[in-house]
This record gives C-alpha cells, structure tokens and sequence, in this order.
C-alpha cells in the first residue's frame, strides 16, 4: 500500500510539479557548468625573448563561500525534485492499485460460472437397465453376432451351403497321383432345396433379430439424445443468467474504477514546509 504522505488537498497537480523539476534540473545544470568551470590559478605566456607576460587565462570563479551556497542550493533543488519524483511514482502506483475485476468481484456474492455438461452416452443408458432389459438387449446382440457370422459370406454356414451346390453341379473330380489317376466322387447328404429353405429361415432369423436389436438401439439413441438436449439447455440457461449478471457486474466495476482514478487524479502533491524556499525559487525561475 503506498503512503499518502505526498498528497493533500492542497498542492501541486502532476503536471506543475513535474514543470517544476524540470526547471529545477536546468537551475543545476547552470550550477554545474558554474562548478565545471572553476579555475583557481592564472595563465600566463612569457615571451623568452623580450621576457614579455602576455596573460592566456585568468582565473573567474566564485569565492570558497560562494561555492559552498551553491553546492548547498544545489542539494536542496535535488531534494525538491527527489520529493516530486517520489510523489509522480506514489500517484502512478495509486492509479495502479484498483483490484483487477477478477479480485474485485471476489467479495461480491456472485453465481459461480456453470460447469460444462459431460455428454450422456450409450453406455450411461445401458447400465441403467433392468436385469430383463439387460438380458434381452444382450442377448439379441450376441446372438446377432454370432448368427450373422456364420450366414454372411465367408461364414461356415454360409461357405458350406457354397460348396453343396458346387459339388451338385460337379459331383466327380479327376486327379493324377503318380501312375494313375483318381476319381473323387461327392455324394450330397442333404439336398440343396431343404439347405436353402432352411438358409433363408436362419436369414430371416436374423433379420428379425436385427430388427429386434436396432430397435432397442434406437430407443437408447434417441434417450442419450434426449439427456444431452436436456443437460445442454440447462447449461445454456444458467450460462446466460451468469454472463447476464457478469455484464452487470463489470459495469459497476468501471464505474467504481473510474471513480477511484478521478479521486487519484485529484490528489495534489504537497511540498514539505523544508522545501518551501526552493519551491518558490523554482517557481519564480519558471515565470
């Protein structure tokens, strides 16, 4: 916290002080060229051949008393402007020490900013289901799985249905091994009629699973659909009463701001009763 020593209702603004200082540092710098100057001694040029004196410097400087009253006003001017120094930096960090919004806000009883909602999601449903529902979505699933493995193409069912019709249509195979040849002969055991209905009542097995499976799939979309909407509108509701709230808050943050600036800029820098002389000094050098 800075100390308010510098300031009183009376005094001087900123910028007649700050005037003031740099008039203070053109009287030293007169000072100082009087002091760069001084010359205690004389010079002469003597002429060796008519022993002439022709004087080359002569010494101009103010007496030992005289150079003791400057060095003492030259201090009191640097005091001065020491002092208006201080007091500019005093006020500057003054106008600083207004507490940021975020502090500011911190003693206010505020609605605190709402959470984002975490998504529902298929699996947050399904744990919710009962052991009946649990079982019949499970095991329609793997059913499903398990079914549509072996009918699909490349499934065992569905590859040896392939391979009975291909031996109806080509029952005998010819191979040579070593001097003779081989005749493999392939005997169906099952027609192909009874293995095709039979096929597509699996196909239509599944499909009714399938049916059955997405049925509940879509029931479980639809609820994490509904979840989120639900969980999102109320997230966009207390997120517009926040930032509604917010925005007031911040309006009344600037003006209390803006009222402690005008108040700092009021302050006037006070000049010590020690430093009165030099001021009017410098006051009248300034005129």
């Amino acid at each position: 916290m800075v100390s308010k020593k510098y300031f009183a209702e009376k005094g001087l603004t900123s910028t007649s002080a700050n005037y003031l200082a740099n008039v203070g540092q053109e009287a030293l710098a007169g000072y100082k060229a009087t002091l760069d100057n001084l010359r205690w001694y004389n010079e002469t040029m003597i002429l060796l051949s008519s022993g002439k004196e022709v004087p080359m410097v002569n010494g101009n400087t103010p007496t030992l008393e005289e150079i003791k009253i400057i060095i003492n006003e030259m201090s009191k001017i640097n005091a001065f402007c020491a002092w208006i120094r201080e007091a500019i930096k005093a006020k500057e960090v003054l106008e600083g020490e207004f507490p940021d919004f975020d502090e500011w806000k911190a003693d206010k009883e505020t609605v605190s900013a709402p959470a984002r909602p975490q998504s529902f999601s298929t699996a947050d449903v399904i744990a919710e289901f009962d052991i009946k529902k649990l079982n019949e979505y499970l095991t329609l699933e793997a059913y499903a799985a398990t079914l549509g493995k072996l009918i699909h193409q490349g499934g065992s069912i569905s590859t040896a249905r392939t391979r009975l019709h291909s031996i109806m249509e080509t029952p005998n195979s010819v191979e040579k091994m070593d001097n003779d040849v081989v005749i493999t002969r392939y005997t169906p055991i099952l027609k192909a009629e009874e293995v095709d209905d039979w096929y597509m009542q699996l196909q239509n097995k599944y499909r009714e699973v399938e049916r059955q499976l997405n049925q509940i799939k879509y029931q479980i979309k639809e609820e994490v659909a509904k979840r989120n909407l639900a969980a999102q509108t109320q997230y966009n509701t207390e997120l517009r009463k926040y930032n509604s709230e917010q925005e007031q808050l911040f309006a009344e943050y600037r003006t209390e701001k803006e009222a402690y600036r005008n108040e700092v800029s009021k302050l006037k820098i006070v000049v010590p009763l020690q430093l009165e002389t030099t001021f009017n000094y410098l006051q009248s050098l300034g005129k």
